[in-house]
């Protein structure tokens, strides 16, 4: 008999859950015993056997040496634990390979995986790096010793419950013991399928909901207390005396409570005992009773029996007899009268035969007579009746049919009526719902904010709104190349080879101006005044499409189904609660009916579900019964990485920003100065500062552009690196918060050496640093831009400062079941320079986090180069460390020979220049695979800090014959190069 377990075996709570803390830990051990000893086996089997003589301080031969590197080899500190295994037993035992990553001290006389403990399993799997193939590598991001690695956080657990000085654990310490140790034990990749594991899982659930049994709570218990004692003496020289009063004390009160339990059942047994003897004793009283009583009813009725049979018997004999002689006297009687009467009337009955032979025949004949006339006036009148009746029947039917067509007239009436109401509501609904789209679309996107230093300042988007730099490309060799045709027309974004087609992409780095050029696109479309510039002036081409649709992919980053998308950012937006549904079925007919533009802006930002929907898609039927194209905006990465296949393209544009620059500085101008004179002046000074700074290519970014001329104009110091502009850029948000003033003792980072605002307030910004570049790299990529207050995880007093500050921006979400808030930095690249920013203060992250990212997630590096141009402005050192991580993914991944990576590395270069003017001798950017299409001075310097490590080399200079002086390629010292290729004239070699 076993009871459940009365864990309050102690009047304080938080002793009790400790009791079970130290459980949790012994069950948990033994669940991972067997997925231990298998994976040490396989790690044991490629090393081969050691000799079984050779000591381990002197291995002698070759074999023993081979087993020692290897296990060396596999240790993730290459600090193998030598102190606690024998080289002789490596031949046969498993146990003496893996005791070689256990902690250096205490375990040399454990003898098996079943006498250590919690520490020593854990500590197993966390130093043998075989084992990360064996788990999710979810388990060990980021790599250990981080404290934040959740093994880490495993084997913390271990140390909080046996170092504890109190021997207490809190309930909601408990909790979180219980479901960390429970996630390791169904940990899906091999756990879930181990049946130790499993066990264990089952245990632990027991265990907290104390439903294991008093005896197994406390064997668990003397185990724990067992385990610890066997090492304690060479690693808890500390071991308290708490502690292990403690434990005997739990051991005392659980053998008590068992001792009451076994008295109870005592009891129990004896009452039943009693029971069941007085029970059997009146069953074998009842038992004689009976049994006499049916022996005497049985005889009785045997004899009754035996009489009544006797008696039967001779009266049915009697009866036989007497009736057998009666039947044969009568039957002799009837014979003979009958052969009497046969012979008297044999005579007789032949005349009678004859004469009714010839009456009949008479008789027939007069009858034929008779019904031969009866029958033809019978078919006389039948013919009659039946021509009668057929007329009858025409009548009827034509009466019939003349009701039919009239009841199918009406029929058709009220089809033709509810055909046409439903035509008339449809039409009601499409016109009301134009009509509440491109208000609010007016009301949304008719004015832009030219400033990004105050999002309150704002101007109608016409007056801003300068001609984009649009550019057709194509195909070639496996990767789009621009065309150099510019695209001026609306039309040629959505027609190719005079066919509309589903699916344009435009792609742009960060703050080029995409959003922007959609939000004139659906003003174009919501009858705007005409404009007085010459560019995408065929209105018409807009008017073909009945609804445009604007959605902001960043906000539904799990949806994939683009009608879902719209129903949450559009419909909840323009119609209330009650109003929705009817929507809903609306927007499902306009997109089978209607001829829509749908424009989804920022599929970088975008994540999507997973199972291989690398892009937003519309349902089958709404491709298939009307023509839904998609116009899709995303940085240049996302089509680099190859998810996106060049069938899903129909047309590429690269956007490079604004076509004229300087016009749009002199509109922002406009807005402070309205004399021509000085506006003209401002205007002037701002384009020799540009071409004298070199910053001209930074102005391509209408959002640069705009941070760059409204600093210059205030009289600030003269920018000359983007980590210098986003560094003002923050400082400027931060003053909105905080007027204390103050600057930076020391020169680490060049870049925040004229800021004001930024040192008083560098806690806040570390910590929102921090959680810019946690974000960044999340394991669950679509919550690195869009996030909860949960997923932030700033206190309350950082995350309103950030809010305050306009670092961060805060949006409610439209949902019909539950109103929440979601958060995301001001703008991607604010959140990528203060990630930088982190890097350059945490170096150890690169290795520690940022390399296993990019082995997670393939092709991952190339959505970090705008991080990566940072990082070179803030600190060269972690520049050139990430730029080594970055070149092993280039050359793993990119196979089809894209420049994407090539033109991070010089930008990333130019950008360390601009940040280290005192010197460049520490710029050692890595780039081992190198296409020139131009000569520079940035690719010589580039090429000089690489030539020994150069893997791959393809020149495609043009065919103009140009000479270029002063650059020549010397091959010998290419000591690494697999891959040459040349084209075009004036290259020189040595």
């Amino acid at each position: 008999m076993t009871m459940a377990a009365n864990t309050k075996i102690f009047a304080d709570e938080e002793t009790n859950n400790w009791f079970k803390a130290c459980i949790a830990l012994t069950v948990t051990k033994t669940g991972l015993t067997n997925f231990i000893e298998n994976t040490i086996k396989k790690v044991h089997a490629p090393f081969g056997s050691s000799c079984g003589q050779c000591s381990i301080e002197f291995p002698k031969c070759q074999t023993c040496v081979k087993v020692k590197l290897g296990i060396e080899s596999c240790h993730r500190f290459k600090r193998p634990s030598w102190k606690n295994t024998k080289a002789q037993g490596w031949k046969s035992n498993w146990w003496q390979i893996a005791k070689c990553y256990l902690p250096p001290t205490g375990y040399a006389g454990v003898s098996s995986v079943q006498e250590s403990d919690f520490n020593a399993v854990i500590n197993i799997i966390l130093n043998c790096k075989d084992f990360q193939n064996h788990l999710c590598s979810s388990w060990l991001l980021p790599l250990p010793p981080n404290p934040q690695c959740p093994l880490e956080k495993v084997r913390q657990i271990g140390r909080d419950v046996r170092h504890s000085a109190t021997c207490k654990t809190t309930v909601a310490e408990l909790q979180y013991y219980f479901k960390t140790l429970t996630n390791l034990l169904a940990d899906s990749k091999c756990l879930a399928r181990d049946p130790d594991a499993n066990k264990a899982v089952i245990m632990l659930t027991d265990l907290q909901n104390d439903r294991l049994p008093l005896t197994e709570f406390g064997n668990l218990i003397q185990d724990f207390k067992q385990a610890i004692e066997r090492i304690k003496d060479a690693t808890e020289q500390e071991f308290s005396e708490k502690l292990k009063q403690t434990l005997e004390e739990g051991l005392n009160k659980i053998k008590e409570a068992l001792k009451d339990v076994e008295q109870v059942i005592q009891q129990a047994n004896s009452e039943i005992t009693a029971k069941m003897t007085d029970a059997t004793s009146q069953i074998e009283h009842k038992k004689g009773e009976s049994v006499q009583i049916l022996y005497d009813r049985a005889e009785y009725c045997k004899q009754k029996i035996v009489a009544e049979t006797e008696t039967l018997i001779k009266s049915s004999v009697q009866l036989i007899k007497d009736e057998s002689k009666d039947s044969v006297e009568v039957i002799q009687r009837k014979m003979t009268e009958a052969t009497s009467q046969i012979e008297e009337k044999k005579g007789e009955s032949v005349q009678t035969l004859y004469d009714r032979a010839e009456y009949c025949k008479q008789k027939i004949v007069a009858e034929m007579e008779t019904l031969t006339k009866s029958s033809v006036q019978l078919i006389k009148d039948l013919t009659n009746d039946s021509i009668e009746c057929i007329q009858q029947t025409d009548n009827d039917k034509a009466k019939d049919d003349y009701k039919d067509n009239a009841e199918e007239e009406r029929s058709k009436s009220n089809i033709q009526a509810r055909n046409q109401n439903e035509k008339e509501e449809y039409e009601r609904g499409v016109a009301e719902m134009l009509k509440i789209l491109k208000t609010h679309y007016k009301r949304k996107l008719s004015n832009l904010t030219f400033s990004p230093l105050n999002d309150s300042v704002a101007a109608p988007l016409d007056d801003f709104y300068m001609q984009p730099n649009i550019q057709l490309m194509k195909k070639d060799k496996g990767c789009f190349i621009k065309t150099g045709t510019q695209i001026l027309l609306y039309k040629n974004l959505f027609s190719k080879d005079s066919k509309l087609n589903q699916q344009t992409f435009i792609q742009g780095e960060a703050g080029s101006g995409k959003s922007t050029f959609l939000a004139r696109l659906v003003m174009d479309w919501c009858d705007s005044p005409k404009r007085s510039d010459n560019f995408f002036q065929d209105l018409k081409t807009l008017k073909d499409y009945k609804f445009i649709f604007l959605v902001t992919l960043r906000n539904s980053v799990q949806e994939f189904n683009i009608e879902e998308i719209i129903k949450q950012q559009v419909i909840d937006s323009l119609y209330g609660k009650e109003d929705c549904e009817k929507a809903y079925k609306l927007l499902n007919e306009i997109m089978k009916q209607e001829h829509c533009l749908i424009l989804l802006d920022g599929l970088d930002e975008w994540t999507g579900p997973g199972n291989d929907h690398n892009l937003p898609e519309l349902k089958a039927l709404h491709y298939t019964e009307s023509r839904c194209d998609l116009l899709i905006t995303t940085r240049p990465w996302k089509l680099a990485d190859g998810k996106i296949k060049d069938s899903e393209i129909d047309i590429l544009l690269q956007l490079e920003g604004i076509k004229y620059p300087f016009k749009l500085s002199k509109c922002i101008l406009r807005r402070k100065y309205q004399d021509e004179n000085v506006l003209k002046a401002k205007n002037s000074a701002f384009t020799k500062y540009i071409q004298k700074q070199k910053l001209k290519e930074l102005l391509q970014s209408p959002m640069m552009l705009s941070v760059i001329v409204c600093w210059h104009d205030e009289g600030e110091r003269k920018l000359i690196s983007k980590c210098e502009i986003y560094s003002s850029l923050i400082d400027s948000l931060l003053k909105k918060v905080s007027n204390e003033e103050g600057y930076f003792e020391d020169q680490r980072f060049n870049c925040f050496a004229e800021t004001q605002y930024i040192q008083p307030n560098i806690h806040h910004v570390n910590q929102i640093a921090e959680a810019a570049f946690r974000l960044l790299f999340s394991d669950i990529q679509e919550k690195s831009l869009v996030f909860g207050a949960k997923d932030l995880k700033l206190e309350d007093a950082q995350r309103k400062f950030a809010l305050k500050a306009g670092i961060l921006t805060k949006a409610k979400t439209s949902s019909l079941a539950r109103s929440s808030s979601t958060f995301s930095f001001f703008h991607k690249s604010i959140q990528e320079f203060l990630a930088a920013y982190y890097i350059a203060c945490n170096e150890k992250v690169i290795n520690e986090t940022i390399a296993g990212y990019f082995e997670q997630y393939d092709k991952s590096y190339l959505a970090m180069t705008q991080l990566f141009i940072f990082l070179c402005g803030v600190s060269i050192s972690a520049g050139n460390a990430l730029s080594d991580l970055m070149n092993k993914s280039n050359v793993k991944y990119n196979s089809h020979g894209n420049t994407l990576y090539q033109d991070c590395v010089f930008a990333g270069y130019r950008e360390a220049v601009a940040n280290n003017r005192q010197s460049t001798g520490s710029i050692n950017l890595r780039l081992t695979c190198f296409i020139i299409n131009d000569i520079s001075l940035d690719l010589q310097n580039l090429w000089n800090m690489n030539v020994s490590n150069v893997m791959s080399l393809t020149m495609r200079l043009p065919s103009v014959h140009r000479v270029y002086t002063g650059f020549k390629i010397d091959l010998s010292l290419c000591h690494k190069l697999k891959s040459l290729q040349l084209e075009g004239p004036g290259i020189e070699l040595k």
